[in-house]
């Protein structure tokens, strides 16, 4: 856990410069790059970005990943995502791991309190 933490922060001064692009936002190719990359740092922050978005999806009502999933198969299932669909690289990443989870994962909805 400890080394995962530092690899984290560690990868957080990499993540300006991966996402230099006319978007400002990290695109399909940054992340691409990125989790394609076998240093620590990249997969830390390949990591890191595809849990943070899973957390924000699903807290925010959007499409989720299940619990019991693991970070490795959401990986593969954005990077194939990604990989089979090269008109979408310029596109931010966030959308992208989204539409990922949507055609791997049907997440319950939970009722709105009253």
């Amino acid at each position: 856990m400890r080394m995962f933490l530092a690899g984290v922060v560690m990868s957080a001064a990499i993540l300006p410069a991966s996402a230099q692009n006319d978007t400002g936002f990290v695109t399909g190719a940054d992340l691409l790059k990125t989790c394609n990359d076998s240093s620590l740092a990249a997969q830390a922050l390949c990591t890191g970005y595809l849990e943070g978005v899973a957390d924000d999806q699903g807290s925010n009502g959007g499409p989720c990943v299940p619990p019991g999933i693991d970070i490795a198969k959401v990986k593969d299932a954005v990077l194939k995502y990604i990989s089979v669909n090269p008109v979408t690289l310029r596109y931010k990443a966030s959308r992208l791991a989204a539409i990922a989870f949507e055609g791997n994962w049907v997440c319950p909805t939970t009722p709105k309190p009253n």
